[in-house]
């Protein structure tokens, strides 16, 4: 699981549409983390589930959170706002 923290604040603040733009980004950079043999879902609002599949060692998966903790970290910047959001994978 792959969630938002404090994604309520934002659409709060900014606004549904931002929101909705928000989680596409999130979902798109995602999904560049993944390999082909994985898979990603949105389960609820700010909720994603990723599927690994085919680990042939575990430190795989490790490698693959850091990628998406380093990726999320970057900013998104959506119509006029710059955001940052962290994650929380678990």
């Amino acid at each position: 699981y792959v969630d938002i923290d404090n994604f309520n604040l934002i659409n709060q603040a900014l606004g549904n549409e931002i929101g909705d733009k928000l989680l596409a980004q999130v979902a798109d950079r995602l999904q560049s983390c993944l390999r082909q043999v994985d898979s990603i879902s949105r389960r609820h609002k700010d909720t994603f589930v990723i599927l690994l599949t085919q680990l042939a060692k575990q430190e795989t998966a490790a490698i693959i959170i850091q990628r998406i903790l380093q990726t999320i970290r970057q900013k998104f910047e959506i119509d006029a706002h710059e955001l940052t959001v962290t994650v929380g994978i678990g």
